[in-house]
């Protein structure tokens, strides 16, 4: 082989050496350019330094992510959707306080997820199960105690029950105001039977308590039952006049409790072109009469007139100091028209009243309740 033969190779040679070392360190360069890339985008970067051990630091982004919330907790009385302050709050078995006056209680730093909830009220619970995402109010009903104002009062009267003891299903509850109200607390809705103490018979009565705050309550209570047993209104011609009386005046009491003072009161009236006139009025008072008893007669004072032509009558009133005598059916009508007998009640009634001291001479009672009115004709 010539030297220009050898020297010609050896130059394509060289050539082709350079052109390959090139194209090595290119693709050194072109991967390491790439892995940087993905160092970087990765938040990982290497370095290396030649002359030390190669060394790698990590970097890393992060997002906080917010997994505890604040929650409230409202617990209300299923009957009447009221607030319930005082109510025990339970988180997944762990007391976390009570509710306060509007029945909310707030728990702070509750973990994202499902939780139990369990409110305990006066020894009644109620249990719900929550899902806590975000900061949320969460709702609790329990089926709590209420309180109801009862107004009791007598079905025939329409007075009040006043100063019993009340009971419910044979449990005391308290006493009757004045007024016939009493206040049951801590009592939950159904049907319960109401008695009353302290008043003979014991009466009761059946009542569904709802989620009303007041119910109206009408008892039958026992009471005396008046009626005339025998009487009459007598006239006798004198020489100075007509003079009429009441006599043989008995009061019979048909009820289940004796009277407590009863009083009769003889009125006198004069019938003339279908009108009344008034002439006079005489009282007794029979005290107390016994249940299915009858009071001693009696004659009222002699009533003497000026007019004998004209007719008269006598109306014989009874009043009593029991609070529960019917104020209906008043009288008992026999032959006197309805409008008189109308007009002498009334009659009757003020004329006590503006003679109580006559009027209840010997009971001393306070008169205006009439209770019966019984007229005899003469």
């Amino acid at each position: 082989m010539s030297k220009k033969k050898e020297k010609e190779e050896k130059k394509e040679f060289d050539w082709f050496a350079k052109k390959t070392i090139f194209a090595v360190i290119l693709v050194a360069v072109s991967i390491v350019a790439i892995a940087f890339a993905g160092a970087y985008f990765s938040g990982r970067i290497v370095y290396v330094n030649p002359t030390e051990t190669t060394t790698t630091t990590t970097l890393t982004t992060t997002t906080t992510e917010v997994k505890n919330f604040d929650i409230s907790i409202k617990v209300v009385n299923e009957y009447t959707n009221e607030p319930i302050e005082g109510a025990v709050i339970y988180l997944d078995g762990s007391d976390v306080g009570v509710t306060n006056q509007d029945g909310t209680k707030i728990i702070k730093n509750v973990l994202k997820g499902s939780h139990n909830i369990e409110a305990i009220y006066k020894s009644i619970s109620s249990k719900t199960a929550i899902e806590v995402f975000s900061a949320s109010n969460f709702n609790v009903k329990i089926k709590a105690h209420i309180s109801v104002k009862l107004t009791i009062r007598d079905l025939e009267s329409s007075n009040a029950v006043k100063n019993v003891r009340v009971y419910l299903d044979g449990s005391y509850k308290d006493t009757t105001l004045s007024t016939g109200e009493v206040v049951i607390k801590d009592v939950l809705p159904g049907t319960y039977t109401l008695s009353l103490d302290e008043v003979t018979g014991r009466p009761s009565a059946r009542i569904t308590i709802g989620t009303e705050s007041s119910l109206n309550i009408e008892m039958d209570m026992p009471n005396p039952d008046l009626k005339l047993s025998s009487g009459r209104f007598e006239t006798s011609l004198w020489f100075t006049g007509e003079r009429g009386q009441c006599k043989d005046v008995k009061a019979i009491n048909t009820g289940d409790v004796q009277s407590e003072f009863t009083v009769a009161v003889c009125l006198v009236y004069q019938i003339k072109d279908n009108k009344t006139y008034f002439l006079g009025a005489d009282s007794h008072s029979f005290g107390s009469v016994a249940a299915r008893g009858e009071s001693p007669s009696w004659n009222s004072k002699i009533f003497e007139e000026t007019k004998t032509l004209y007719e008269e009558d006598a109306v014989i009133v009874f009043y009593d100091t029991n609070d529960y005598i019917p104020t209906t059916d008043w009288s008992l009508r026999l032959n006197i028209p309805n409008s008189f007998i109308e007009q002498w009640t009334l009659e009757a009634k003020d004329w006590c009243t503006q003679n109580k001291e006559e009027c209840a001479k010997v009971a001393g009672i306070a008169v205006g309740t009439v209770i019966k009115t019984v007229t005899q004709r003469g």
